[in-house]
């Protein structure tokens, strides 16, 4: 058994046994009724004109106005083949971190120069978001699907009922990881993530994701999935990182110094219960560095939540913190010793950036991504060794590394190479060419 699949197996079976002590002593009326209040507050969310926050579709052009924050103008003068943006998923939500933040980040964008039109799903059919009207699909436009719509199979539905009107599907993609580890999301997603794929890769004309890694990922899955796309045009485009140029002035410290950082949303596949082990080993050796996470809590980690919160050094030594704006994250990083990504996998990696921007050393997971972006500029430990980046922690103490030099790429300017791209057919590779790569640094 690899690493991945022991540390799949070590999370899965935490929060299993955090849901059965959580379940102890609970009675069944505590349950029912727990239930019916979820249930009311759906009814009156619905009542109250506020349906979308858990349907996934605002009924309204105002409301997509209220809850996004983007002006959406009545009409959009493009230049041809028009580009259509699907925002089917960010449209309905309330998070502006992750997928979220680079759908809306790429829509602004796009709305604000003439550059593409936002479209949502509904009922199997894309509408226009400048009007809610059926988009007015023709020959040559393209559809480009970089949303987290793929949990929706009504998108893909309503893609390919664009595609039969003469559109192009250009397919997105952020990273395979329900794919490569499955233990780290819930089997339907898993099931539903290869469904999209096989659905829409042999209808597309390119496939675009936010790193070469991730697109060569997706090339090694391809003929597992059973889909001959090796013609398929691939190109990538990084992603932005706008954060202030100047970070809060005197600002309080969040923790004793020195102290290390990790950014990101509290999800599985992150790594944290890794970090978590980590500083326990480097506590018991006696250093004072503490430990600063920032970043929500996401899905199946309940169990890790109450770790963390339970843990000895919490509010000491180990911080938690959520709700953390552009400006305080700013200083967050300033003030670092360094960052930890520990994370299993990443399609791209925006903390690194973000960091590197601010003159912050990494010390980082050996994936792919990351060594696509950082090259040997950041300290690299083996992923889900505890002892390594504990012993990495240590080191940094000791001699503190230098920061990697990496330019940032501006939110707009991450927007405008996804719209040339995709307007002018202008991709890196095909499908067939990364996959062969693969193999040959594989035999290598």
């Amino acid at each position: 058994m690899d690493d991945a699949a022991s540390d799949q197996i070590r999370h899965l079976k935490r929060e299993l046994e955090f849901a059965r002590q959580r379940s102890l002593g609970v009675p069944d009326w505590a349950r029912v009724l727990a239930l019916r209040v979820q249930e009311l507050r759906w009814t009156l969310n619905r009542w109250a004109g506020r349906g979308h926050l858990q349907d996934g579709v605002a009924p309204s052009l105002e409301a997509l106005r209220a809850v996004e924050d983007i002006a959406i103008p009545a009409t959009i003068a493009q230049p041809t083949p028009r580009l259509f943006f699907d925002m089917t998923r960010t449209y309905g939500s309330a998070y502006r971190t992750g997928i979220q933040r680079v759908t809306r980040a790429i829509c602004q964008t796009g709305v604000a120069e003439n550059l593409a039109c936002p479209i949502i799903e509904k009922d199997g059919r894309f509408l226009s978001l400048t009007d809610l009207q059926p988009a007015p699909f023709t020959a040559g436009d393209r559809i480009i699907l970089f949303d987290a719509s793929w949990i929706n199979t009504r998108v893909a539905e309503a893609a390919l009922a664009g595609k039969a009107a003469g559109a192009e599907i250009i397919l997105g993609l952020y990273d395979t990881t329900p794919l490569d580890l499955p233990g780290y999301t819930a089997p339907t997603n898993t099931e539903t993530f290869a469904a999209w794929l096989r659905a829409l890769a042999p209808q597309a004309s390119a496939l675009v994701a936010i790193s070469r890694s991730a697109a060569e990922d997706f090339a090694d899955w391809a003929p597992k999935l059973g889909l001959a796309v090796d013609a398929l045009p691939a190109g990538w485009f990084a992603l932005g990182a706008d954060l202030p140029a100047v970070a809060r002035q005197n600002a309080p410290a969040p923790a004793p110094r020195p102290y290390f950082l990790s950014v990101g949303t509290l999800e599985p596949r992150k790594g944290y219960a890794t970090a978590l082990a980590a500083f326990d080993l480097l506590w018991e050796r006696g250093a004072q560095a503490s430990y600063v996470i920032v970043g929500k809590q996401g899905w199946d980690v309940d169990g890790l939540a109450a770790d963390i919160r339970a843990h000895r050094e919490f509010g000491k030594r180990l911080f938690w913190m959520q709700g953390v704006d552009d400006a305080a994250l700013a200083s967050l990083y300033r003030d670092a010793h360094a960052l930890i990504l520990p994370t299993a996998a990443e399609g791209f990696g925006l903390p690194l950036v973000e960091a590197a921007h601010f003159g912050v050393p990494a010390i980082v997971s050996d994936i792919a991504v990351f060594r696509e972006i950082a090259g040997d500029q950041v300290t690299y430990f083996k992923r889900f060794d505890a002892r390594a980046l504990s012993n990495a922690l240590h080191d940094a103490l000791t001699s503190r590394p230098l920061p990697p030099e990496i330019a940032p790429v501006s939110w707009r300017d991450s927007a405008l190479a996804l719209f040339d791209m995709t307007r002018h057919a202008r991709y890196q590779s095909t499908i067939g060419t990364l996959r062969a790569r693969t193999a040959r640094r594989a035999e290598a």
